[in-house]
């Protein structure tokens, strides 16, 4: 390390009037003396040199927001990106311009435990442990349990910047200080919204449904797993406010034997309400547009996107809007594979990695239930995250017809790792960045989203339109500099969050994915092992056993107006 007269106090600033007092030197001195005098373990010390490395760039943490955000943790994770992304802005654009300094010299410190590539930045203060202290402080304002799980993490990450011997003892203490100062002066100033998704603004002509003041001819279907615990039970409140409505529960049982069970019986329901996720509703959509029935949607799940969107976001609302009689025909899609119907899309359906992610997490969600298969199946994406290879209709650039063999062939030369969406919307806006392999081609995602949604967001999952007759068709490009790590970071954000991180650098730049609106999107799939379609937050792996092999045909269709729903007046 550096002696005393190595290091006079004018080296330890830039401005004159911001000099580090020569204890503090003193004080940095015996801390890196203590620290390397210690003895010396080989697999510790590649240890900590690999978790400092893991917090390059913010990396660690906005993985860790993904999750939070994809599991359900919406405002700790946003809270977390956020405080990370303005200290990090903070400490490298005026702290090390203001103080600055020297790094440490790396003589005692043991080569295994030695940064492959040292840091060139001035020293004060540390902006891996500023970023760090800043996530965790920001996602402990929003989730105090959260929070104190990440706190060993963070206070590691700002060790391991010691042991490998990029900062000096007060760097680290001044990172922290400028982490959690930021973090509690963003949550004063911008206070996160509780509900940042509101009912769609383009709703449609309004329509009259059945009206039903104390839940006559009415059948409510509740999911108990959706979702996280709730303070009020909705299906405990819907019995107290419609006393004369049918109540059935989801278990192994078929939504569509039930309904048509019930449809059978002497006084069969006129209204199907359904209490649960955006999965639940989409089956319960389904069986709605089966038998011409209106639905009724109350929030029960994690996010609630559509429940939301038509303005049903709470039990009193959707209560008040079957009294009244009043609804709207919104847009739906239906879902084929290889030429026969799959499912129903009431907000969004995907290829890429965010299907993966959430087949994962299915499959684990029996042994380890929803939150921790969502933290452990985030990790396993994150280290080997697949993009999807496909092919567009019309792209063929062989005379003999391109085809599914053409495909797999491109999937194939591309190795295992590639699962490939492609990137759609060529037709309307070029590639859109999409790396193009003969007539195939990769990204990291590909969602269709049903009706307008919010912009800048590479997921559209919150329709902002009911009624527009659109699909959106946005696709995350293979090219991005961020790669696997940036490709799943944006997928999580909404809006406000992705445009400020997007400054930051934290996030791919916007020209990495494309944006189409069309009313069918039909593709060909290259095979891949494992392969699975996302719709409204479910995994689906449920496709023909050839999909591995041969790949399958993939194709969207608006269903304009075709599903009636209730929504509160005006």
């Amino acid at each position: 390390m550096l002696p005393d007269h190595d290091v006079p106090a004018a080296r330890r600033r830039i401005l004159p009037v911001i000099t580090l007092p020569i204890g503090v030197r003193r004080v940095d001195r015996a801390a890196a003396n203590l620290i390397n005098g210690r003895e010396r373990h080989p697999r510790s010390d590649r240890a900590w040199k690999r978790l400092s490395h893991s917090a390059d760039h913010g990396t660690l943490w906005l993985t860790t927001a993904a999750v939070l955000l994809l599991v359900g943790n919406r405002r700790a994770g946003s809270r977390g990106a956020l405080s990370l992304g303005m200290a990090s802005l903070i400490a490298n654009a005026v702290g090390k311009n203001l103080v600055g300094g020297p790094r440490p010299l790396l003589d005692d410190v043991p080569i295994g435990r030695q940064l492959r590539r040292q840091p060139r930045s001035a020293s004060f203060p540390s902006g891996h442990t500023a970023s760090a202290i800043a996530f965790v402080t920001g996602v402990a304002l929003e989730s105090p349990r959260t929070g104190l799980v990440l706190a060993p993490l963070a206070a590691a990450v700002s060790y391991s910047r010691l042991k490998v011997g990029a900062h000096w003892l007060s760097d680290v203490v001044g990172g922290a200080l400028l982490g959690a100062g930021v973090a509690v002066a963003g949550r004063l100033v911008l206070p996160v919204p509780a509900h940042p998704v509101g009912p769609a603004a383009l709703a449609g002509e309004p329509i009259g449904l059945p009206a039903s003041a104390r839940g006559e001819g009415v059948l409510v279907v509740s999911n108990g797993a959706s979702g996280a615990a709730r303070r009020r039970d909705p299906v405990t409140l819907l019995r107290k406010r419609l006393p004369e409505a049918r109540f059935r529960s989801l278990g192994d049982t078929d939504l569509g034997e039930m309904v048509a069970a019930e449809l059978r019986r002497r006084n069969p329901p006129r209204v199907l309400a359904v209490v649960g996720g955006d999965g639940t509703v989409e089956t319960a959509a389904r069986v709605a547009l089966e038998h011409d029935l209106p639905l009724l949607v109350v929030p029960g799940g994690t996010f609630d996107h559509f429940s939301r969107a038509v303005g049903t976001d709470s039990v009193e609302t959707a209560v008040a809007a079957l009294a009244a009689g009043t609804g709207a025909r919104v847009d739906v899609a239906a879902v084929d594979v290889d030429g026969e119907p799959h499912h129903l899309a009431i907000n969004a359906t995907a290829l890429g990695v965010y299907a993966d992610y959430l087949a994962e997490r299915d499959r684990l969600e029996g042994r380890l239930g929803k939150r921790v298969a969502g933290l452990v199946s985030g990790v396993q994406i994150l280290r080997r995250g697949r993009t999807v290879t496909f092919e567009r209709d019309g792209d063929a650039v062989s005379a003999g017809g391109a085809g599914a063999a053409s495909v797999g062939a491109a999937n194939a030369d591309a190795g295992a790792g590639a699962t490939g969406v492609g990137a759609p919307g060529a037709d309307a806006a070029g590639d859109g960045g999409a790396v193009r392999q003969g007539a195939a081609r990769t990204a990291w995602s590909v969602f269709v989203g049903v009706g307008r949604n919010d912009d800048d967001v590479v997921s559209p999952m919150r329709r902002r339109a009911l009624d527009d007759g659109s699909l959106e068709v946005r696709t995350l490009s293979s090219g991005s500099r961020l790669g696997r790590i940036g490709a799943l970071s944006s997928l999580a954000f909404g809006p406000r969050s992705t445009a400020t991180l997007r400054l930051l650098g934290l996030l791919p730049e916007k020209e990495a994915f494309s944006t189409e609106v069309t009313s069918r999107f039909a593709v060909t799939v290259a095979g891949a092992l494992r392969p699975a379609i996302a719709h409204d937050g479910e995994g689906d792996t449920s496709l023909p056993e050839t999909a591995e092999r041969d790949g399958y045909r993939y194709e969207v269709r608006l269903l304009p107006r075709a599903l009636r729903v209730y929504r509160p007046r005006g």
